[in-house]
């Protein structure tokens, strides 16, 4: 799951996506003036692991008022 969720880590909407949803990106970023709102998860209840290989917010605006976030992630089985 990705997107811009336009909720702060501390919200009660991340708060509730946090019960099934592990966020791969850093809350500590600031994507969008001044906050953490644009995130990547990987799905807790699945029959996956992940490993997070690399993972960067890209400090560009010329194409939106938010900073690109990547995750490069390993998937395998559990």
């Amino acid at each position: 799951l990705a997107g811009d969720m336009n909720s702060v880590p501390t919200s009660e909407p991340q708060k509730i996506l946090r019960k099934a949803f592990h966020p791969f990106t850093d809350s500590t970023w600031q994507t969008c003036e001044g906050t953490c709102i644009d995130y990547i998860y990987g799905c807790t209840n699945s029959n996956f692991k992940y490993s997070v290989k690399q993972k960067q917010m890209v400090e560009e605006k010329m194409a939106s008022d938010h900073y690109p976030v990547f995750i490069r992630i390993g998937v395998s089985r559990r």
